[in-house]
């Protein structure tokens, strides 16, 4: 028995480019031979509108909660490490 590595997604599901880019990444590795047999495909979330197209495409979603509220100084770091508008 081939032990699967976990592959962990976490798109901000607010967000309709990543999020459709985070599935279609997961697609590619789950159509993809070797790598589907290597990774076991996660995805997780705490939120947003796109999170249906997650499960449209047939992956499970974990939902996520956050742990604490994003004080200013906090999102102002989120920001500058993931982008997104919404941080």
């Amino acid at each position: 028995m081939i032990h699967k590595k976990p592959l962990l997604f976490a798109p901000c599901a607010f967000n309709l480019a990543e999020t459709s880019r985070m599935v279609e990444i997961a697609k590619g590795v789950a159509q993809n031979a070797a790598a589907s047999q290597a990774f076991e495909i996660h995805l997780i979330s705490d939120g947003g509108a796109f999170e249906s197209l997650i499960e449209k495409h047939g992956f499970a979603l974990t939902p996520m909660d956050p742990v604490a509220p994003l004080s200013a100084p906090l999102r102002l770091t989120v920001l500058a490490a993931c982008g997104c508008p919404a941080c």
